[in-house]
């Protein structure tokens, strides 16, 4: 059977022309991020800076602690994903095993350089995924395994790189920060903030700031939103990630404070 010429040179030369044109939208696309992420990087200086002045310390203590909490802990969790997935993409991954630990050192430490913070002391990434554990009601054996799987598929949705992630988390430390009144004497409670206090003690070996515990319970508010809510999450592309973040802490539901002179919580305090 002959074959045409001109016919496949026709179709060669169209597919040639598709292609180009997916290059140029791509191209087009790419600059279109780049001026986005250069918008995001500017505006977080600037807000940086604001935080920097002395009647916003509270704020800039809220800001670097849910910051570090939640972008080492989403990083960790991209890297174990990244590296262990690769090698086996069934594996049964154990949060305490020594791979685990090796990555999660790792991007703890990087974290700890990037938010001008000292690097962590004791097994904060064991402690986060046992308070997740104790606020997500699931029969899953593993939930860890459940758990890396739920946010890597979120993560891989919205924020496409770690820098693009930074972003996000910045942001949305930032504008959480500014809305921290000064001069707060009782931090909400939620259904971390006993063991929360625990981690905060054995890090420091004393109290801390209540803008640096709130920021604390906020970050593992927002991590306990993305696992229990991964489904509908999925079904947003059109948000970006900060804001799926800042809809986890507007619509949680903190614990009622006891009036004074009474201790614990009344029936009516609810738990998301």
């Amino acid at each position: 059977m002959q074959v045409d010429q001109n016919w496949i040179k026709e179709e060669y030369n169209q597919i040639k022309e598709e292609n180009n044109q997916i290059k140029k939208e791509n191209k087009n696309i790419q600059e279109q991020m780049d001026i986005l992420i250069k918008q995001d990087r500017l505006q977080i200086d600037l807000s940086l800076k604001d935080l920097d002045k002395p009647e916003n310390q509270h704020q800039k203590t809220y800001y670097r602690s849910l910051f570090w909490r939640l972008f080492n802990y989403l990083s960790a969790m991209s890297q174990i994903a990244t590296d262990l997935y690769k090698i086996n993409t069934n594996a049964i991954i154990e949060s305490n095993s020594e791979k685990v630990l090796q990555i999660v050192q790792k991007c703890f430490n990087v974290g700890a350089v990037v938010s001008g913070l000292i690097p962590v002391v004791g097994d904060v990434f064991g402690i986060i995924n046992a308070l997740l554990d104790s606020a997500i009601d699931t029969k899953n054996e593993n939930k860890f395994n459940r758990r890396l799987r739920l946010l890597n598929e979120i993560l891989q949705l919205f924020a496409v790189n770690p820098s693009q992630l930074e972003i996000e988390v910045q942001m949305t430390a930032i504008l959480l920060g500014k809305q921290q009144l000064p001069n707060i004497k009782e931090r909400k409670r939620t259904e971390f903030s006993q063991r929360v206090d625990k981690l905060i003690v054995e890090e420091s070996g004393s109290s801390k700031d209540i803008y640096w515990i709130q920021g604390t319970e906020d970050a593992l508010i927002i991590l306990k939103y993305l696992e229990k809510n991964q489904e509908q999450i999925l079904k947003q592309p059109q948000k970006k990630l900060r804001e799926i973040f800042q809809d986890a802490v507007k619509s949680y539901q903190y614990i009622a404070q006891a009036p004074r002179g009474e201790t614990g919580c009344s029936q009516i305090c609810q738990l998301i």
